[in-house]
């Protein structure tokens, strides 16, 4: 979009060209780098108490299903095959290159250059090797300019541009910018060697030359958008090139800049404190200690925190949380997961407010909702009344549903509604039974019963085992 709006239409031939390049390699590097910004300890930690998550349930058929591919696995499929095809194409130009080169006629005249002569592909240069069609250099001036036109391709390395695009292009062959990207660096190459060739060379005969193979591509396969683009390239080698005004390339550089250093944030940082969660099911060694510092420590408050394992050593500092309030800390590595237990102290009080909405719904609380049987009577209900509906098993549909509810002060179930579904019949059949089921015990703030919101993760599994043994409630 950058390039677009300031530079398409620009005759800065070698800064789009560069632009191009930095941008197709950003998009190869940017995932590798990763910048840190946290404004405040505050700020952070405000960030660190999402919604009252409940531990994933999953639900499975109790029926003999065959081995089925979810809509993740084809789409990845397809991705894979799209790419190897794209890949296997280029690594087959590749190829036919090389044996060109040993099957064509080298010409001894030019002894400083490995030049040869094909008759069956167009004129074109790869790196150092030249390859001159033979029809198309019948003439020796024709031959003399069609061998300097593809000598300066040679000379400033457009092949290593088209080897990374062409790379790109089969990573990426989704995105559009890289299609986009491909064509305009063909065409900005070509501008770059006009511009150079009538310096040294006759201009008309040059564009008469470029105007005769035009027509001879035209009349060999019907390809009239080259006669567009010869014309094209004939007007601007009569034109007056215009610099870029400087106001228009900074604002491109300025621009995809900036937009490079958003995307290129920490998200180690980034998902470790959007990871933060209350969990309703706790470790049974985090709720040892919880016990045993509440009994040693009868007048505070202790909560259980999880937070995704961050992938570099992050210092708890950075996170927000004050140090002196983590009491135990524990790492699951089988889960990837960083169980704290904090003290609940004047930050954890005012995270409370913090993450308290306007209509005084909690995210986060001293004392959890419970369902009134406890929690395994709640799965057990779960398992006992949910099915997989026939339409979503017919189309192989798997996934997860979020159902997001609000436990109120009477411990009833409202404002019950599906975050991110999968269709098919899933969402509905899982809003149903989470509306229907039984009254909890409330969440519990400063002595007094609060509305807290909560989110349930339903896992729609199709396999060959039962619907007993399918439900596995696991801590995420």
């Amino acid at each position: 979009m950058i390039y677009y709006v300031f530079l398409h239409n620009e005759h800065s031939f070698q800064l789009k060209r560069v632009y191009i390049l930095i941008s197709t390699m950003t998009a190869w590097t940017l995932p590798l780098v990763q910048l840190s910004f946290i404004n405040s300890p505050a700020q952070a930690q405000a960030n660190t108490a999402p919604v009252l998550y409940l531990p994933p349930i999953q639900i499975g058929e109790s029926e003999n299903i065959g081995n089925t591919i979810g809509s993740i696995d084809i789409v990845l499929s397809l991705y894979i095959i799209v790419s190897c095809i794209a890949l296997g194409a280029f690594l087959y130009q590749l190829l036919k290159i090389i044996q060109l080169s040993l099957d064509a006629q080298r010409l001894n005249e030019y002894p400083n250059s490995t030049i040869f002569m094909t008759e069956s592909h167009p004129s074109f240069s790869f790196f150092q090797l030249i390859f001159i069609n033979k029809c198309e250099a019948e003439h020796a001036r024709d031959k003399h300019q069609i061998i300097a036109h593809e000598k300066v391709h040679s000379q400033q390395w457009h092949s290593l541009d088209m080897i990374i695009l062409y790379l790109s292009r089969a990573v990426f062959w989704f995105n559009p910018i890289i299609w986009f990207y491909k064509n305009s660096q063909q065409e900005t190459h070509e501008y770059l060697v006009d511009q150079e060739i009538i310096k040294c060379e006759d201009k008309s005969s040059y564009q008469q030359l470029l105007a005769q193979m035009t027509i001879r591509t035209i009349y060999a396969s019907g390809n009239y958008f080259a006669k567009s683009k010869t014309i094209k390239r004939i007007n601007m080698m009569n034109e007056k090139l215009k610099k870029t005004h400087w106001l228009k390339t900074s604002t491109a550089i300025i621009s995809f800049t900036l937009l490079s250093v958003v995307m290129a944030c920490n998200d180690d940082i980034i998902n470790v404190v959007d990871s933060a969660e209350m969990v309703a099911q706790i470790p049974e060694n985090a709720q040892n200690e919880l016990d045993r510092l509440r009994a040693e420590y009868p007048d505070q408050k202790f909560n259980y925190l999880q937070i995704d394992a961050p992938k570099n050593n992050i210092a708890i500092e950075e996170l927000g949380i004050d140090p002196n309030t983590v009491q135990w800390i524990d790492v699951n590595k089988h889960e990837n997961k960083i169980g704290l237990i904090l003290v609940a102290n004047e930050n954890f009080e005012q995270l409370v407010e913090y993450k308290k909405s306007e209509d005084g719904i909690f995210d986060i609380v001293e004392d959890q909702p419970m369902p009134q049987g406890g929690m395994e009577e709640f799965y057990q209900y779960i398992a006992q009344n949910m099915k997989y509906p026939l339409a979503a098993r017919d189309a192989g549909v798997e996934g997860i549903v979020f159902v997001q509810f609000i436990v109120d002060t009477e411990g009833n179930i409202t404002e019950a509604q599906v975050l991110k579904g999968i269709g098919n019949g899933c969402d509905a059949e899982a809003l149903r039974v989470v509306q229907n089921s039984q009254k909890w015990k409330p969440g519990m703030q400063d002595g007094k019963a609060v509305n807290v919101k909560m989110v349930l993760p339903i896992t729609y599994k199709l396999g060959n085992t039962t619907t007993e043994d399918a439900l596995e409630a696991t801590g995420e």
